[in-house]
């Protein structure tokens, strides 16, 4: 029986799919039931892959097909800059789960904007600056206003979750997007964002407790304004 027709990808855009997935060929080779010396072959460009085979290969990456098309692999995008790691998660030992939700937020951003595009309409933006050494009470205060809560208001939440909710909410309707994912282990992430304008991206995550979450929330755009929750 003839092969399938063979896909004409460039050994370089594998290398980058596997890789850009947190995969190693050894784990590849269990996800995809492909032993590690045929992606060896495939990717030092020894051999093709067929139609069929790329497809597999694109659910275990979480890519479409066409991306296996492209001239050249994209460049890098690292929304780490913002990064909070727990004790022992080291840089470049993410796990796929992790790097499927930075894309994930990538791309609903990406889709956010696009909509604003297609709309004609002007996102909103979180223009403020405070100087390191305004008191924090003052500090506070210049957020609350910023955000629209008032202390009276922060009184009458009755639970974290509501909390959450609130602080959330009112840093969308300024122009930041925040999104949760409950795929990545909470030992590894609690949070990461994109800090880019307009729309800046936030990623909770949805494993951490709703105190938590306010937390990583918090430093994004002023602590003291936060921490008066639960004080």
């Amino acid at each position: 029986m003839s092969r399938s027709i063979p896909a004409l990808v460039k050994p370089e855009l594998l290398v980058w799919a596997r890789s850009s997935a947190g995969l190693s060929l050894d784990s590849e080779a269990d996800l995809a039931r492909i032993d590690s010396a045929t992606l060896e072959e495939w990717e030092s460009g020894h051999d093709l892959p067929s139609i069929s085979e790329l497809r597999r290969l694109g659910e275990i990456y979480k890519r479409p097909i066409a991306v296996f098309f492209l001239a050249e692999p994209p460049k890098k995008f690292d929304a780490q800059r913002e990064f909070r790691r727990l004790a022992g998660v080291l840089l470049g030992k993410e796990t796929p789960e992790f790097l499927q939700a930075l894309r994930w937020t990538l791309f609903r951003r990406e889709a956010a904007m696009e909509v604003y595009r297609l709309s004609g309409e002007v996102p909103a933006s979180l223009s403020a600056s405070l100087d390191p050494h305004t008191d924090p009470e003052v500090a506070g205060q210049q957020v609350r206003e910023l955000l629209g809560i008032s202390w009276d208001a922060q009184l009458e939440w009755q639970s974290p979750h509501e909390a959450l909710n609130a602080w959330r909410a009112a840093m969308e309707a300024r122009g930041v997007l925040v999104f949760q994912t409950s795929d990545v282990a909470l030992a590894e992430m609690r949070g990461t964002c994109i800090p880019d304008e307009p729309l800046p991206a936030i990623l909770l995550n949805g494993k951490d407790a709703p105190q938590g979450r306010i937390f990583f929330l918090g430093p994004r755009i002023c602590a003291p304004a936060l921490s008066c929750w639960w004080a």
